[in-house]
């Protein structure tokens, strides 16, 4: 994993933009708390392709780091995005981690993307 503090620090990132993103179309209340579970759960999310399909060779990218589940991964993220209110999320915390976890996935994802070995489609 050449680009492994690459990937963590993009899926910090992610995580906290994902909170200010949920904070206000969702009303969340951001602490520090949050935010560090934010950090946390996207930091884990960024790591996951690569401990799914670890990097035993340049052509290690298959089915977890392919184009159709950037696509999922998106979709998934706008549905959080676009659901519930935010009694939803104050009820169902585990919808967001999820997020966290798809923002950090997401942003692995992309970075892999500008790759001159790209995303493979499936």
């Amino acid at each position: 994993m050449p680009r492994y503090k690459t990937h963590i620090t993009a899926g910090a990132i992610s995580g906290l933009i994902v909170l200010l993103i949920l904070g206000k179309i969702h009303s969340i209340t951001i602490s520090p708390l949050l935010s560090i579970i934010a950090i946390l759960f996207s930091v884990m999310g960024s790591t996951l392709p690569d401990k799914i399909e670890p990097a035993k060779n340049s052509k290690h990218r298959k089915f977890f780091h392919s184009k159709i589940i950037l696509i999922a991964t998106s979709y998934l993220l706008y549905e959080i995005f676009n659901t519930g209110t935010t009694a939803y999320f104050n009820e169902n915390i585990l919808s967001l981690y999820t997020g966290f976890i798809l923002a950090g996935y997401l942003s692995h994802l992309i970075l892999d993307a500008t790759t001159p070995s790209g995303l493979p489609l499936f």
